[in-house]
Formats: C-alpha cells, sequence, structure tokens
C-alpha cells in the first residue's frame, strides 16, 4: 500500500481529520492532502512523528510492493516539479535499477531512470546558475562562467558546430522511421529543424503530418514558425492572424500564437494572447501562460507587472492546485526576489 493510502485510512481510523493530523506534525493542509492523494511523500524526518502520532512503528507505515513504489515514482515525477533529495534518489536508482530487467516493461524502467537523472539534473542546473553568476559578480576574470549558463539557462553560444541541433535531429528522423504513425516525434523533429532553418527539410515533414494525421490546428503554426525561419516575417504573420480566426477557441494554439508575437519581439501582442490563451483554459489551470506574461514583462522591463504575473503564478498553484509550499512556490519567491534585485539596479 502507498504511504499515503496508509496515511489517510490510519487516519481513518483513528478519526482525525487533516487539519488535526498537520497541525500534529507541524505542517499544511495541503501537504496532508498531496500525501494521501499520492503526488508527494512526507519527508523521510516526519516518519517518526507520523508512527508516534498513530502508535505504530515506522516499518508499519509502509510496505509498498514493486509496482506501488512505480507508480509512486511517476506521480512524483508527472504530478510535482519537486526535486528529489540525495537519499530519495540514491533510494529511486536502487529500486529502477533492480527492476531493469526483471520489471515486465523494460521501455517503462528505461523511462524512469531517464526522468530520475533528469530531476537531479534540473537540481544541479539551479545549482550551477547560482554559483556561476556569483563568481562572475565578485571577479571580472571569472567571465569564462558565462559558458555554464549554456548549459544551465540555455544560454546562446556563438559557435554553430556547437549550437546546432544535429544529432538530436539525426536521433528524430530514426524515430520518425522508426514509428511512423506517432505524432509527438514528428513535431519534435520539426522544431529542431526550424530552430537550425533547414526550412525544406522541414516543409517536407510539415507535408507528411497533412497526410498522415488529423492534426490540422497544428500545421498553420508550423508553417508560420517555418516561414519566419526562412526570413518571410509578413507572410508568416498572415498566417498566425488567420490561424487565430479559425482557432480562436483552441487554447494551445492561442498559447502558440502568443509564443509566436514574442518569437517576433511584438511584446503587448504576446501578452495579450497568453492571458487569452489562459482564460480559454478549464480549471484545474495550468499556469505556463502566466509564466510566460512575466517573462515578457521582464523584457520589457516592466518589473512591478512581471512581479503581478508571478504572483498570480503563486495564486493558481494555491487556488488551482493546492499548493502552498514546496519547490515551486519557492522557485516563484526567487523569480520575485530576483525581479525585485533588477528594480533596485535600475534605480
Amino acid at each position: 500500500m502507498e504511504i499515503g493510502k496508509r496515511i489517510r485510512q490510519l487516519r481513518t481510523i483513528k478519526s482525525v481529520t487533516q487539519e488535526e493530523l498537520a497541525n500534529a506534525l507541524n505542517v499544511s493542509n495541503q501537504a496532508v492532502s498531496r500525501w494521501e492523494t499520492g503526488i508527494t511523500m512526507p519527508d523521510i524526518n516526519l516518519l517518526p512523528s507520523i508512527a508516534l502520532f498513530f502508535g505504530i512503528t515506522i516499518d508499519e507505515i509502509f510496505n509498498p510492493s514493486p509496482e506501488e513504489k512505480l507508480e509512486r515514482l511517476r506521480r512524483r515525477f508527472y504530478y510535482t516539479e519537486d526535486y528529489l533529495s540525495d537519499d530519495e534518489f540514491k533510494s529511486a536508482l536502487s529500486f529502477l535499477k533492480e527492476q531493469e530487467g526483471v520489471y515486465d516493461d523494460t521501455a517503462e524502467i528505461w523511462h524512469l531512470l531517464a526522468q530520475l537523472y533528469l530531476n537531479r539534473i534540473e537540481k544541479d542546473k539551479k545549482i550551477v546558475d547560482k554559483y556561476a553568476k556569483k563568481a562572475m559578480r565578485l571577479d571580472a576574470d571569472k567571465s569564462f562562467c558565462v559558458r555554464f549558463l549554456v548549459d544551465s539557462e540555455h544560454a546562446v553560444y556563438s559557435d554553430w558546430d556547437t549550437a546546432n541541433h544535429s544529432k538530436t535531429i539525426s536521433f528524430l528522423k530514426e524515430m520518425v522511421a522508426r514509428f511512423p504513425d506517432v505524432f509527438r516525434y514528428y513535431c519534435a523533429l520539426i522544431n529542431n529543424l526550424i530552430a537550425d532553418r533547414r526550412v525544406k527539410e522541414a516543409a517536407s515533414y510539415i507535408a507528411e503530418i497533412e497526410k498522415r494525421f488529423d492534426k490540422e490546428e497544428f500545421v498553420p503554426i508550423f508553417r508560420a514558425r517555418l516561414a519566419l525561419a526562412d526570413f518571410r516575417k509578413d507572410d508568416a504573420t498572415a498566417i498566425i492572424e488567420e490561424t487565430y480566426r479559425l482557432y480562436s477557441h483552441d487554447e494551445g494554439t492561442v498559447f502558440d500564437i502568443a509564443g509566436f508575437y514574442g518569437e517576433i519581439c511584438e511584446y503587448e501582442k504576446a501578452i495579450d494572447f497568453y492571458q487569452k490563451s489562459y482564460e480559454l483554459l478549464e480549471s484545474p489551470k495550468m499556469y505556463d501562460a502566466l509564466v510566460g506574461i512575466a517573462r515578457t514583462y521582464e523584457i520589457m522591463c516592466r518589473y512591478d507587472e512581471a512581479i503581478g504575473a508571478w504572483e498570480k503564478v503563486k495564486e493558481n498553484l494555491e487556488n488551482e492546485w493546492g499548493i502552498d509550499e514546496g519547490t515551486q512556490v519557492e522557485t516563484v519567491d526567487r523569480e520575485i526576489k530576483r525581479i525585485r534585485g533588477l528594480m533596485c539596479n535600475q534605480t
């Protein structure tokens, strides 16, 4: 049984509310709710207190089966942006390596191993970013650290042979040939070809998805970005305007239109379309569009409005997802603090 289900079972047996348990453990109601729904797990340091509260041993709290452990990892990766602690990483890695070759779906184990290492990479990127910037701010001779930002922040690198996506493109071409009915591989391939301005190749794959898939709303967005990569801005804009006329009801398309206007530096339009895409969402709403608004206001040096947009992200986390603590909230707080620093530098 998953630990969250076990806690809910123990709480029900003892006839206590989530609030009573939260108060006893000095955590929020939302934290207990997230445990019980399997989105996150209680911190390992809380296990003695949980066991004491329910009058049981720590071992009696949980004894999950392999399938329950896998499901817990899936939920952790898919429904939260929290980073695993070193102990959690080592435990998950050991378990997944044990399941490799034993579990009947090897691809799923490899998928989760990739997710596990990606979680650690994303965590470490923030640390790289932190110390690289501290070094550069302190000592001008440490300007080489700007190279680290290519990996930690996706900064641009000037060497074409390093910056192009040829390895990724070659792999995605292999995937499209092997799995010609998987739409996601075509999308990834086209996006990378367009990023490298390989417009003729991208056009051929766009034509292919028109023939193979009933995804007509994606095609004009691809064609607009293709025209932009081919230095035909007026054609690209005309395609986008017609796309909005046809698909103004589709949140994903409107979100992509916002990104298009951001790419051509028409920031007011980008903000307008991000807002429209957010309003089209049904609850619980994802907050990507709000982040887009915040980033765009920052580019425009409208820092008060950027902070206001980040505050709306926090409201979304709490009101739509019941999250008022953890990595996602901490990330928003760091962004607000960073932008306040930009305001101070401006003055």
